[in-house]
């Protein structure tokens, strides 16, 4: 219910926003350590602070994190995709699978010709920061 999952929202999204503020005060700490602006990776901060093992499995930690993440969003998104298109579910569950391959082919598609023209970087510099300034 609503109620029972509010407070673990609420938690999580504050550990989460914790662990962001975190993280870039030990970027921008690091941006100052190394006097380069750009180019300072989380991979270069995690074997900075825990040494190259512990480095390398907070990279690998962060990567699978990452990859079942999108796994979810893949799956979700073919799940409303099959839901807008109203298409009838098969016995063995072929429509779904074709639902998730259809969405993850549009915003693979999408990405691609949004990384080649920077659109999502344009867009989040014209839209979103101007909001969030004071």
């Amino acid at each position: 219910g609503f109620l029972t999952s509010l407070p673990a929202t609420l938690v999580a999204w504050t550990y989460m926003t914790i662990s962001a503020l975190l993280t870039s005060e030990l970027l921008i700490n690091r941006c100052g350590e190394t006097g380069k602006v750009r180019n300072v990776g989380l991979l270069e901060l995690y074997q900075t602070y825990l040494g190259d093992i512990g480095g390398k499995v907070a990279g690998v930690g962060f990567l699978l994190v990452s990859y079942i993440m999108m796994g979810v969003y893949l799956s979700e998104g073919g799940d409303r995709l099959h839901d807008l298109l109203f298409l009838g579910a098969d016995a063995n569950g072929d429509s779904m699978v074709l639902s998730r391959a259809i969405f993850a082919i549009v915003m693979g598609a999408f990405l691609s010709a949004a990384s080649k023209y920077n659109v999502v970087q344009k867009i989040m510099i014209q839209f979103f920061v101007p909001a969030t300034m004071p």
